[in-house]
């Protein structure tokens, strides 16, 4: 689709007898890197935990390292009790926000690694997480899912 965009003058031109037309060099090469400026953005590791704190009650921590962080705008996750298939947290963290959060929640950033602190849960057996990320373009990856306990 690129190629055609660059080209499709070019040949125009040509078949309209003009022969003598240069491009310069730097000109292609920025009209093909343009499309690939940001990285393919992704996750590249992520865990869920957690945490216990008192009879029955358990504190959530997500950990995720993503791929390109200046093509990330939010983080979304999904909690869920597996067994009864109820959803305890489905919360969009705005990248690098930190102020604003609810209550219990924190957020903190090293380099491409984030934890957030996801707040006080009732204990389930067996919990399932759900984690995808939206670009600066407002596409989100498809959702991470896993299970633990």
């Amino acid at each position: 689709m690129i190629i055609k965009k660059v080209f499709s003058p070019l040949f125009e031109l040509a078949i309209q007898g003009v022969t003598n037309f240069k491009i310069p060099m730097f000109a292609i090469i920025l009209s093909f890197t343009m499309n690939s400026s940001f990285a393919q953005l992704s996750i590249t590791n992520s865990e869920v935990r957690m945490v216990d704190i008192a009879t029955n009650q358990v504190n959530g921590i997500c950990a995720v390292t993503i791929s390109d962080t200046t093509n990330c705008s939010s983080i979304a996750i999904e909690i869920s009790d597996a067994l009864n298939n109820t959803v305890e947290l489905n919360k969009e963290f705005i990248f690098d926000q930190v102020a604003g959060l609810p209550n219990g929640m924190t957020y903190n950033r090293e380099g491409n690694a984030i934890e957030i602190g996801l707040g006080i849960f009732q204990s389930a057996s067996i919990w399932k997480a759900r984690i995808r990320l939206k670009n600066s373009s407002n596409v989100w990856t498809t959702w991470q899912e896993f299970i633990f306990n």
